[in-house]
């Protein structure tokens, strides 16, 4: 198969996940509001544009992106629910698209980038679930900022490795510029995105090879907002304490992370919301002791595989645990765990998850090749729990 008839291929394979994935999310295209969309109804109604700007009490956290986010598509949709989540699934689909352009940067795998763009545009696992809610948009933008930093912050390293006299190496201190104005614009939208200038040093350092790349030094200059993050998020912690960035949130960290890790396996826990069976539900009464066994195994699994010499590996395998990070500092009840948390940690096990059916069907060796079934395991259990346990609560994904 020669290199065109292969790229069409794969842009074959890629639309066709994009009609499906338009398949399944348009059954929500009319849904209507609930819970949290009514928070941000109620603010945009009553407040003034400028009070969007600054913390406010309506909110645990500090996002003046997504309000006045929001307050433009309340300009243009008023009440009509169904048309933020057409919104909100056109971004997610940017999201999708931002992921295949990273993946073909970093993965040595031909055609599991396709593959794991696709699968996380089809919310692999339900964690395409933040479409469905109308007060996500800023959570989806945020992301979608955050992945074009990433992207910004591999083109530079790519430019750092030409000649210095060349038109791209001329252009790589503009690549650095902008993807750090964006990952901290990004932070404005949703405070998950305080982990993404991590990822993207982390992405830099593992692309390098035999010194054409920037070195540990430069790749630190892509941690420059994180002290500015900190520092915000401190100053308004002091002002509303709920957010928890105190000693006791940094203390219980490794526990959430576990238990976060857990719950992107098994995602069950206690509800009201949805009819079971009584064996069923005894299975849930055990998530929270389920939860933290699948998370040690699977952050175990993760530490094994950020050490093979493979560099998309290495960087997927330390991108999860670094998007559940920003959710590990505050102290909420089990009720607590969302999916939607783990909309962005979902990028990395959707692209694991295409890196083993690689393996899997090219014959490797007996590690590789169990690998390749957990987390073929995983995707497959997880949108069976889709199934089996949400479908009946979105009613065929429509909101109540």
């Amino acid at each position: 198969m020669t290199e065109g008839a292969r790229t069409r291929y794969y842009v074959t394979g890629y639309l066709i996940f994009v009609i499906i994935s338009f398949l399944v999310y348009s059954r929500a295209f009319d849904n209507g509001f609930r819970q949290d969309d009514y928070v941000y109804l109620r603010h945009v109604e009553t407040t003034s544009f400028l009070e969007s700007l600054r913390p406010s009490s309506d909110f645990v956290f500090y996002r003046p992106g997504a309000l006045i986010l929001f307050r433009l598509e309340y300009g243009i949709f008023a009440r009509n629910g169904g048309a933020y989540i057409v919104f909100n699934f056109l971004v997610h689909l940017v999201s999708s698209f931002l992921i295949l352009l990273i993946l073909r940067r970093i993965h040595s795998f031909r055609g599991s980038e396709t593959t794991a763009a696709g699968l996380f545009l089809l919310g692999l696992g339900h964690y395409g679930k933040t479409v469905m809610w109308a007060c996500c948009s800023g959570q989806l933008v945020s992301i979608v900022l955050s992945l074009a930093g990433i992207l910004l912050s591999l083109r530079w390293a790519g430019c750092r490795s030409v000649a210095d006299g060349s038109r791209e190496g001329r252009g790589s201190g503009y690549c650095l510029f902008f993807a750090i104005v964006i990952m901290m614009a990004a932070v404005l939208f949703h405070e998950g995105a305080i982990v993404t200038p991590v990822v993207a040093t982390i992405a830099v350092l593992a692309c390098q090879s035999s010194g054409r790349f920037i070195g540990p030094g430069r790749a630190t200059l892509l941690l420059l907002p994180i002290p500015l993050f900190f520092f915000m998020y401190r100053s308004i912690s002091l002002a509303c304490p709920a957010y928890g960035l105190d000693a006791t949130s940094l203390r219980q960290v490794p526990g959430y992370l576990i238990r976060y890790s857990g719950f992107a396996v098994i995602p069950l826990q206690r509800t009201g919301i949805i009819a079971v069976p009584p064996t069923l539900q005894r299975l849930i009464g055990l998530a929270p002791h389920l939860h933290l066994i699948a998370g040690a195994l699977l952050l175990a699994a993760l530490g094994f595989l950020a050490v093979l010499q493979r560099k998309s590996v290495r960087i997927l395998s330390v991108w999860f645990p670094a998007a559940i990070l920003p959710f590990t500092l505050i102290a909420l009840p089990e009720g607590w765990l969302q999916l939607r948390y783990l909309y962005y940690a979902s990028i990395p096990l959707c692209g694991l998850a295409a890196a083993g059916f690689h393996w899997l069907v090219s014959g490797r060796g007996a590690v590789s090749r169990t690998i390749a079934i957990i987390f073929l395991l995983l995707a497959v259990f997880c949108t069976a729990t889709l199934v089996l346990l949400l479908e009946r609560y979105y009613g065929g994904f429509r909101g109540a």
